[in-house]
Parts: C-alpha cells; sequence; structure tokens
C-alpha cells in the first residue's frame, strides 16, 4: 500500500521490478476522462452496480488537494464489480482510493466507518480496509494498492475479463481509479518500500493467481 499525495506517490521495489508494463486499462471510477502522472484514465467503464459520488456532493467538503485527478470521482455501492476485457496472458493490478465523505462535520477521524473488502480473480486481497486507518485519519491523503501478484484473467469468472468485486462490510465500499498493464514476469520475493517521506508499506511475497 502506498500512502501519499496524488502526485507524488511512489513505490520501488527491488530490483527494479516495479509494475512497467504496458497499460491495456486505466480508469477514472465515476469520473471521465482524465491525465495523471502521465497516465491516460478513460472515464468509468466496464462496471457492475454501485453509483457514482463527486467531491463536495456531501460528506467532509471540497478536497483541493484531489482536483483534476482521478481521486475527485469514485464509483461506490455495498457491493459492485468490474469486468476489464483483456487477453490470455498475465496482469499486474493497480487500485486507487481516496475517502471523499468521511469524517463528517460531526467530528471523529473518520476510523472504521468505511471497511471493505476486494477481491481480484475470486482471490481476496484486501480484507478489511479501512482507507481513513491507512492514511492515519488524514482524508487528504490518497492509497494505491498494488496487487503483489500478477493475475491470470482465466483463474475465475469470464476467461478473457479481469474480475475485480468490491463489498463492504460497514458502510459502502468504493473505488477512484484502476490500472491494468501487462506482467513482465512473475514477481518472486520483492521487498515493498515507499520513498522518503511516506509511510512504511507491508513486505509483500509475489505468486500468481
Amino acid at each position: 500500500i502506498v500512502i501519499g499525495a496524488a502526485d507524488s506517490a511512489t513505490i520501488n521495489i527491488t530490483d527494479d521490478d516495479v509494475p512497467t508494463g504496458v497499460i491495456v486499462a486505466a480508469i477514472n471510477a465515476g469520473g471521465g476522462n482524465v491525465t495523471q502522472n502521465g497516465v491516460d484514465f478513460v472515464a468509468d467503464t466496464f462496471f457492475t452496480g454501485g453509483s457514482k459520488f463527486f467531491d463536495n456532493t456531501a460528506g467532509n467538503g471540497v478536497q483541493p488537494v484531489f482536483d483534476g485527478t482521478i481521486y475527485e470521482s469514485e464509483r461506490t455501492s455495498k457491493s459492485f464489480s468490474y469486468a476489464i476485457p483483456v487477453d490470455p496472458g498475465q496482469y499486474t493490478l493497480e487500485l486507487y482510493f481516496a475517502e471523499l465523505f468521511f469524517p463528517r462535520s460531526n467530528g471523529g477521524d473518520g476510523i472504521g466507518a468505511r471497511v471493505f473488502d476486494v477481491s481480484v480473480e475470486g482471490q481476496l486481497v484486501l480484507d478489511d480496509f479501512d482507507i481513513l486507518a491507512a492514511t492515519g485519519g488524514d482524508f487528504n491523503q490518497p492509497v494505491t494498492f498494488v496487487v503483489p501478484n500478477n493475475i491470470d484473467p482465466g483463474t475465475f469468472g469470464d476467461a478473457n475479463a479481469l474480475d475485480i468485486s468490491f463489498s463492504a462490510s460497514q458502510n459502502n465500499a468504493k473505488l477512484s481509479g484502476l490500472v491494468v498493464r501487462t506482467a513482465e514476469a512473475i514477481p518472486t520475493n520483492k521487498e515493498v518500500t515507499i520513498s522518503p517521506g511516506l509511510d512504511a508499506a507491508e513486505p509483500s511475497t509475489g505468486s500468481q493467481f
């Protein structure tokens, strides 16, 4: 998990095996076309369920730090899913999150107000995920999660699609954006670190879905 400003969060993986494959899908969940950090995100597509929510629609007010980024919008619901069309092969997946609603004006840091799971190709990759717990309650900090394993779309569901599902146990699940890339190699025993000034990330050991 990478925590940091929309234009400064970085992730470094030992032996330079950071996701660098060809982008086959970049989606701005709940929003329109936008370019961020050199990636051209297209308007929300390939989803089932959920609804759109935008910064300052309700909740914690305007968050100028997210202006012009994928974090200004989200797809949200108790449960929803994406099925991204892809060719047979191996892929990497990045998921982008930001909290646009909690904490509300009645006080508190909002931690525990939104808790949800994320599964990719039928495999749980985020369990009881709480965006504000990850940021220490700072709702102006986005979070990026890079699935630590290469993904085979033939593992679950439609063999010609990368299946991603979201399910909340507290309030609603949400997503700001996603990026799917071709996988150049199966990562093994990669140590994930965060650039100076950002919080530490969890080490991960890669395998294959």
